[in-house]
């Protein structure tokens, strides 16, 4: 079917798809321009296995979904992957999270992104990027107005890449999903999140201490879209119990997690009794 031109979605997760599968595969999609959406993810596809598909990436024009998460790509199959999607203008899905590319491959990434006005949703998370890694990415973020979902988590943003932060999320006002779990923001940067008045779902486990938990309660008084918040692994003792009551007050929060956040009993039992 891909060779005749008839097949448009290409859907092989957790195929057990290897290198040389993947090879067979890219020699058939490179004689194909009708497919719009792959999806490689949860598979063996190394850094050998990257490079041979990317060369096939090149050939779909109307390429809209290209989802290679949970692979071995590599910093070598990543930044070809990167390079293969340089003129990917019609991409709306592109989820390359847990691939461990790194800031080299991050960088051709970020290239791409420049061309990809369309885009909606964009997953890099769990790639072994730096907080240089990480600003790569997030610069380009202004050429992608239309991003509604991001997951940039497991890269520690630090404090460098929390003081950019800010700018990159004013490039995406529309907003609806963010997932920075284990990026360590800093308060101020978590303060910025009040920009964000369509978010309805936030993933900030393992990332923010009592100060940045406060800061985060504050940002988000005014937001009446917040459907889900994961506070997951967040140091809440001593005082957590205030900032616990404040986001339970968010008028369309649905789901509240906070596994792992070590509330004392008397914040539990101020709660028990709000």
């Amino acid at each position: 079917q891909l060779r005749e031109g008839s097949c448009k979605v290409l859907d092989l997760s957790a195929a057990n798809i290897d290198d040389k599968l993947v090879a067979e595969l890219a020699l058939a999609l490179s004689s194909s321009d009708a497919v719009t959406e792959i999806n490689l993810s949860k598979n063996k596809i190394s850094s050998v296995g990257g490079t041979a598909l990317a060369k096939a990436l090149q050939a779909p024009a109307q390429l809209t979904t290209l989802n290679l998460y949970y692979n071995c790509l590599g910093p070598e199959g990543g930044a070809a992957v990167g390079d293969a999607l340089q003129a990917a203008s019609s991409l709306t899905y592109l989820n390359l999270r847990s691939n461990q590319i790194r800031d080299s491959a991050a960088r051709k990434v970020a290239s791409a992104l420049r061309c990809m006005s369309q885009l909606r949703v964009l997953s890099i998370g769990a790639n072994g990027l730096s907080s240089a890694g990480a600003i790569e990415i997030l610069a380009a973020l202004q050429d992608t107005p239309a991003l509604t979902e991001l997951d940039i988590s497991e890269t520690p943003l630090r404090t460098q890449g929390s003081e950019y932060l800010p700018k990159a999320l004013s490039f995406t006002p529309n907003l609806k999903s963010l997932n920075v779990r284990g990026c360590f923001l800093s308060s101020a940067a978590v303060s910025t999140l009040s920009s964000l008045e369509h978010l309805r779902d936030l993933n900030v486990g393992n990332c923010v201490d009592m100060v940045g938990a406060t800061a985060l309660a504050s940002a988000l008084e005014g937001n009446r879209a917040l459907r889900t918040l994961n506070m997951d692994c967040n140091p809440l003792a001593g005082g957590g119990g205030a900032v616990v009551e404040r986001l339970l007050a968010l008028p369309s929060l649905t789901s509240l997690s906070l596994s792992g956040c070590f509330l004392e009993e008397g914040d539990c039992e101020s709660l028990a009794r709000g």
